[in-house]
């Protein structure tokens, strides 16, 4: 069901920004009635799930392989598509079969930078607004990269603040993990998705930390951009997720035995079980949004579903 949310603006961090629920665009989501609540849930049931990469670098910027090598190594890992992002350069589809290439940059002014996804031109513009408007105006999606880097590339929350409209954030940058960005964005009323990347420069080292998983019914560029688009997807260092939403309930599972941490508002703990394979939250009502982090106990390796909205 087709869904557009809209709010008033809000001063915030020193900037003029919407209010909860406002940078959302029209988004596909399912609407399930709970008592006198409604969920708001990305989770849409889809033919096929695929295995991507959002999130690397060729020798076009400052990556070691060519952009051939680049696909084809992810090819050769059981992916099913990838996004090539070099640094502000739009690097051309090498033609490697049996993977889906999406063309895309990562658009990197002086501070902070923004992958754009399924884009075919970049942008000279300097001001966050301007490149994340830029790159949906071509009908592509914008991610906040590395927000927790160490490297002097993140993001602080008050320049994220100043920054609306992007799709989402890299909850997963390789190893690095910035769930406190995603509840900063989620708790101020922002409808944003976690992604997971590896941010690839080197193969092979760093190939194989961080992907996603996304629900779609065929393997094309259209349906996968829907797809990240509208949530229908999960973010994973490993761990499988499934994830089922219900009348006042969420049911999880994955395959091996994991500790369980459903999140809610300001990233508050709603409920933690550990050595178990699945799960299943109940509604409260005062949650706001729900979202999911499993952690595989043989290796302590990350998954995250996407949030599902209270109403």
């Amino acid at each position: 069901m087709l869904v557009l949310l809209s709010g008033c603006f809000a001063l915030l961090s020193g900037c003029t920004i919407p209010s909860p629920w406002y940078l959302s665009p029209s988004l596909e989501l399912q609407t399930i009635p709970a008592e006198n609540k409604t969920l708001l849930s990305p989770y849409l049931r889809t033919v096929h799930q695929f295995k991507g990469q959002l999130h690397c670098h060729s020798r076009a910027s400052d990556g070691s392989g060519t952009s051939e090598e680049v696909v084809d190594a992810y090819k050769n890992a059981g992916y099913d598509f990838l996004c090539l992002t070099d640094h502000s350069h739009v690097t051309p589809d090498p033609g490697v079969e049996g993977i889906l290439f999406i063309p895309g940059v990562e658009e990197s002014p002086v501070y902070g930078h923004i992958l754009g996804v399924g884009i075919t031109r970049k942008t000279n513009a300097l001001q966050f607004a301007a490149i994340i408007q830029f790159i949906q105006s071509q009908g592509g999606l914008a991610f906040y990269c590395h927000p927790n880097s160490e490297q002097g590339y993140g993001w602080t929350q008050d320049e994220l603040f100043c920054a609306p409209f992007a799709n989402g954030l890299e909850v997963l940058n390789g190893n690095s993990v910035a769930e406190d960005k995603w509840d900063a964005l989620l708790s101020a009323g922002w409808m944003t998705w976690g992604i997971g990347t590896d941010d690839l420069h080197h193969i092979p080292g760093d190939l194989g930390q961080s992907w996603v998983m996304v629900n779609a019914d065929s393997l094309t560029p259209d349906d996968i951009i829907h797809s990240l688009r509208n949530g229908n997807f999960y973010t994973t260092q490993g761990p499988d997720l499934n994830i089922d939403v219900s009348g006042g309930t969420i049911t999880a599972s994955t395959s091996e035995p994991s500790t369980f941490h459903w999140i809610g508002w300001k990233g508050t703990t709603l409920r933690e079980t550990s050595g178990i394979n699945n799960d299943t939250y109940h509604l409260q009502g005062n949650e706001k949004y729900i979202r999911l982090k499993v952690q595989r106990e043989r290796d302590h390796k990350l998954a995250f579903s996407q949030p599902v909205f209270v109403e």
